[in-house]
Protein backbone atom coordinates (compact mmCIF):
# COMPACT_ATOMS: atom_id res chain seq x y z
CA UNK A 1 0.00 0.00 0.00
CA UNK A 2 1.32 3.42 -1.01
CA UNK A 3 1.68 6.02 2.04
CA UNK A 4 1.30 9.66 1.19
CA UNK A 5 4.57 11.27 2.46
CA UNK A 6 3.73 13.84 5.41
CA UNK A 7 4.73 17.18 4.47
CA UNK A 8 6.96 19.21 6.73
CA UNK A 9 5.74 22.82 8.33
CA UNK A 10 8.17 25.08 6.35
CA UNK A 11 8.05 23.34 3.33
CA UNK A 12 6.03 24.79 0.27
CA UNK A 13 2.80 23.32 -1.05
CA UNK A 14 3.37 22.46 -4.35
CA UNK A 15 1.51 21.83 -7.69
CA UNK A 16 -1.83 23.52 -8.53
CA UNK A 17 -5.67 22.91 -6.75
CA UNK A 18 -8.41 24.31 -8.52
CA UNK A 19 -10.73 24.31 -5.35
CA UNK A 20 -8.06 26.66 -3.91
CA UNK A 21 -7.93 29.05 -7.05
CA UNK A 22 -11.63 28.91 -6.97
CA UNK A 23 -11.95 29.63 -2.95
CA UNK A 24 -9.44 32.54 -3.35
CA UNK A 25 -11.61 34.06 -6.36
CA UNK A 26 -14.49 33.78 -4.48
CA UNK A 27 -12.80 35.29 -0.81
CA UNK A 28 -11.03 38.36 -2.53
CA UNK A 29 -13.85 39.20 -4.45
CA UNK A 30 -16.02 39.08 -0.97
CA UNK A 31 -13.76 41.35 0.65
CA UNK A 32 -13.54 43.94 -1.67
CA UNK A 33 -17.24 44.18 -2.58
CA UNK A 34 -17.60 44.15 1.15
CA UNK A 35 -14.85 46.94 1.33
CA UNK A 36 -16.29 49.12 -1.37
CA UNK A 37 -20.33 48.47 -0.39
CA UNK A 38 -19.22 50.29 2.91
CA UNK A 39 -17.14 53.37 1.67
CA UNK A 40 -14.18 51.39 3.26
CA UNK A 41 -15.02 51.62 7.12
CA UNK A 42 -12.46 49.66 9.00
CA UNK A 43 -14.94 48.01 11.21
CA UNK A 44 -16.89 46.64 8.68
CA UNK A 45 -13.54 45.75 6.27
CA UNK A 46 -11.90 43.95 9.31
CA UNK A 47 -14.95 42.11 10.12
CA UNK A 48 -15.46 41.25 6.59
CA UNK A 49 -11.77 39.78 5.82
CA UNK A 50 -11.94 38.28 9.02
CA UNK A 51 -15.50 36.34 8.21
CA UNK A 52 -14.21 35.61 4.37
CA UNK A 53 -11.21 34.24 5.69
CA UNK A 54 -12.58 32.35 8.15
CA UNK A 55 -15.45 31.05 5.08
CA UNK A 56 -12.24 29.65 2.82
CA UNK A 57 -11.13 27.48 5.91
CA UNK A 58 -13.72 25.62 6.26
CA UNK A 59 -13.96 24.93 2.96
CA UNK A 60 -10.22 23.27 3.63
CA UNK A 61 -6.27 23.65 3.59
CA UNK A 62 -6.40 26.28 1.43
CA UNK A 63 -4.29 29.80 0.79
CA UNK A 64 -6.61 32.79 1.73
CA UNK A 65 -4.24 35.22 0.99
CA UNK A 66 -6.65 37.44 -0.05
CA UNK A 67 -4.10 40.53 -0.63
CA UNK A 68 -1.15 40.25 -3.85
CA UNK A 69 1.25 41.58 -1.47
CA UNK A 70 1.06 38.78 0.60
CA UNK A 71 1.63 36.37 -2.30
CA UNK A 72 4.40 38.15 -3.35
CA UNK A 73 6.13 38.16 -0.09
CA UNK A 74 5.89 34.27 0.06
CA UNK A 75 6.87 33.69 -3.27
CA UNK A 76 10.01 35.98 -2.35
CA UNK A 77 10.94 33.94 1.08
CA UNK A 78 10.68 30.67 -1.07
CA UNK A 79 7.20 29.68 0.96
CA UNK A 80 5.14 28.61 -2.09
CA UNK A 81 6.31 28.26 -5.91
CA UNK A 82 6.17 30.62 -8.21
CA UNK A 83 3.35 28.41 -10.54
CA UNK A 84 1.01 28.66 -7.40
CA UNK A 85 1.90 32.18 -6.82
CA UNK A 86 1.21 33.22 -10.05
CA UNK A 87 -1.97 31.49 -9.82
CA UNK A 88 -3.10 33.11 -7.34
CA UNK A 89 -2.00 36.74 -7.71
CA UNK A 90 -3.78 35.71 -11.24
CA UNK A 91 -7.19 35.03 -9.37
CA UNK A 92 -6.86 37.97 -6.40
CA UNK A 93 -6.55 40.63 -8.86
CA UNK A 94 -9.28 39.04 -11.47
CA UNK A 95 -11.42 38.81 -7.79
CA UNK A 96 -10.79 42.38 -6.96
CA UNK A 97 -11.48 43.57 -10.74
CA UNK A 98 -14.76 41.92 -10.72
CA UNK A 99 -16.03 42.48 -7.40
CA UNK A 100 -15.09 46.36 -8.32
CA UNK A 101 -17.01 46.07 -11.37
CA UNK A 102 -20.09 44.56 -10.00
CA UNK A 103 -20.23 47.65 -7.49
CA UNK A 104 -19.66 50.10 -10.09
CA UNK A 105 -22.17 48.69 -11.69
CA UNK A 106 -25.00 48.41 -9.22
CA UNK A 107 -24.50 51.79 -8.15
CA UNK A 108 -24.91 53.27 -11.40
CA UNK A 109 -27.71 51.44 -12.40
CA UNK A 110 -29.45 52.46 -9.33
CA UNK A 111 -29.37 56.23 -11.00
Amino acid sequence: MHKKKKKKANEPKMGLDVKEIVVEFLVTAAFVTAALASGGHPVVCGAALALFVYIGQLMGDHANFVNPAITLGLLVTGQIEGVRAASLLAVQVLGGVSAAAAVLLLLHSKR
